[in-house]
């Protein structure tokens, strides 16, 4: 809830009110005043009166708020800093890759271009992912009765398509092609489907794990072609609620060579074959797909810092040291000191209220990167090391970021920092950035 919901008002009267309480008790106090007409002498003035006391009061009452942040701050509560973009990130595989796949280890770096003076914005992926060289070259939709080709469609991702047909019918199939010229390898498949989700405009897109559990009782079975029939895919995790949210598709693929290439509807390319098909529809709503990407992965608007030297402790109480970026992320410090028997992990705390003397834990304000330690009665003070004075306390690694600067458009987040063989160089990327939260 915003902080202003909880500040105090000093006054709210504005200027309407203060005259219309003055006229009020003119008769109380001045009875022979009868002309209340605003050709008056009097009634000017009082207008004028109404109009200076309304100035002043919205002055006073702007004080409250400074304040209000300042007690909070005396009692150790700061406000919450800025929170970093989420995205969704795809990586395209080169048809020349020497393998029919290539990792993409967790907090692989990719930033947005540099333009001017601006600095490139750089976001890090959640997970590790296995990307494939195997591209999405058909999607069709299967109502029941007749194939429709949406692959235009879905490789424009603005119009939207419904994967199950309009009457989302129980045996009706979305139908995914896909491109690989070796045998189709034993992995995990990672889809991503940015789905039409019913919300007001001001809201952001939730690109994660949804908060509640499914609200949908309808139910969708992964097959593959294996060439004389369909067989069931391997479901690892599904965060769509059946196609009615934005979310990955994690599916095991069957041991190499069990996929068989084939001709399906109106796709006249011979292709490995993946279906999702209905098979029981309990649907308040049809599902509606923008697009699906492969491919993809989850990033955040984040950089890793790691042995970031602070300084030296010079045994004082209530020492402060200062990362050199913020905002920082939560959980993401790891804080040691080096008292003279080596480098040991203190421990972040909110507050040093629980903490006794011996309590090895400091304060962070994630805001600007100020860490804190205690004074030797709530909080142990870092002990100074004379054979490492200026440096026994570093930062072995966090994270920072967040903020405005990290909302940046689609297919902006294109140019991976690690060197990555057998990626494209092309404008890759292409996904779909969440409205950062605050």
């Amino acid at each position: 809830m915003p902080i202003e919901n909880f500040l105090p008002t000093i006054d709210n009267r504005r200027y309407d009110d203060i005259l219309a309480e003055i006229r009020t008790r003119i008769p109380r106090y001045s009875p022979e005043w009868t002309d209340f007409n605003d050709s008056d002498p009097g009634i000017t003035l009082a207008q004028l009166f109404a109009w200076m006391a309304d100035l002043l009061l919205y002055r006073i009452s702007l004080v409250p708020e400074l304040n209000y942040l300042k007690f909070l701050q005396l009692i150790g509560i700061e406000l919450q800093p800025a929170q970093p973009a989420s995205a969704e990130i795809t990586f395209p595989v080169k048809n020349t890759a020497s393998g029919t796949w290539i990792s993409i280890p967790q907090g692989t770096p990719v930033a947005t271009e540099s333009s001017g003076t601006d600095t490139p914005v750089v976001f890090e992926t959640d997970r590790d992912l296995v990307a494939l060289k195997a591209t999405l070259a058909a999607v069709q939709v299967l109502d029941g009765y007749s194939f429709f080709n949406v692959t235009a469609i879905n490789d424009a991702g603005n119009q939207g398509y419904e994967p199950f047909g309009p009457a989302a019918a129980e045996g009706s199939a979305l139908m995914l092609g896909f491109d690989l010229n070796d045998a189709f390898p034993e992995v995990e498949l990672n889809l991503f489907i940015f789905a039409e989700e019913k919300q007001s405009p001001d809201e952001f897109t939730s690109c994660g794990t949804p908060l509640y559990g499914p609200l949908t009782t309808s139910t969708i079975s992964w097959e593959y072609w294996s060439g004389s029939n369909w067989r069931t895919l391997n479901l690892l995790k599904d965060e769509t609620d059946g196609f009615l949210k934005s979310g990955h598709v994690y599916l095991k693929t069957p041991a190499a060579g069990l996929m068989t290439k084939t001709v399906i509807g109106s796709a006249a390319a011979t292709l490995y074959w993946i279906r999702a098909r209905l098979t029981r529809a309990a649907y308040d709503r049809v599902p509606v797909i923008l697009t699906l990407r492969t491919n993809p992965v989850g990033a955040l608007q984040a950089e890793t810092t790691r042995d970031e030297v602070l300084g030296g402790s010079n045994g004082e109480p209530n020492q402060t040291f200062r990362l050199m970026h913020n905002p920082v992320l939560a959980g993401s410090l790891a804080l040691e000191v080096d008292e003279g028997t080596g480098f040991l992990p203190w421990s972040q705390v909110e507050d040093f209220f629980g903490s006794g003397p011996h309590d090895q834990v400091f304060v962070l304000n994630a805001t600007t990167g100020d860490i804190r330690f205690g004074d030797g009665a709530h909080g142990a003070i870092p002990t100074a090391n004379i054979d490492n004075a200026g440096a026994n306390v570093v930062a072995r690694v966090y994270r920072s970021g967040g903020g405005k600067r990290g909302n940046v458009p689609a297919g902006a987040i294109k140019t991976p920092l690690l060197s990555l063989r057998g990626l494209r160089s092309e404008e890759g990327g292409v996904g779909k950035e969440c409205r950062f939260r605050w």
